[in-house]
């Protein structure tokens, strides 16, 4: 872990709450797309929640589901949580992100980016 995957987490929930609709609109709709949903959803962002045995860096929180979210700035590998089929419903990784295959989840639900993210 290292500062910018705390930081990412934190931007992002500050975005849902602080930035103007239009922009939480792309942002959101964009992460949301893979699952349906979209930024009318959300209910609340929440940072670093403790789920069951697990911490996801933070969570979408929406009228149908609890979306976990996992970022990954730099090549540090899935912790033992992460590994488990259920633990995250999409990651943002690098572009060029080590332990892609590590990834459990379907392709559509892992955003690439040069940072942290697509976004």
């Amino acid at each position: 872990m290292n500062i910018y995957e705390n930081v990412a987490p934190q931007a992002i929930t500050s975005f849902f709450y602080n930035e103007p609709l239009w922009k939480k609109e792309i942002l959101f709709n964009f992460l949301l797309k893979p699952f349906n949903l979209q930024l009318s959803d959300i209910i609340e962002v929440k940072t670093q929640d403790n789920l069951k045995e697990t911490i996801p860096d933070f969570i979408i929180v929406t009228k149908k589901t609890n979306l976990r979210c996992e970022v990954k700035t730099y090549n540090s590998g899935l912790t033992y949580s992460e590994h488990g089929t259920n633990s995250r419903d999409a990651y943002l990784v690098r572009k060029d992100y080590y332990y892609l295959e590590d990834i459990p989840l379907n392709k559509d639900k892992i955003f690439f980016g040069r940072i942290c993210s697509k976004i």
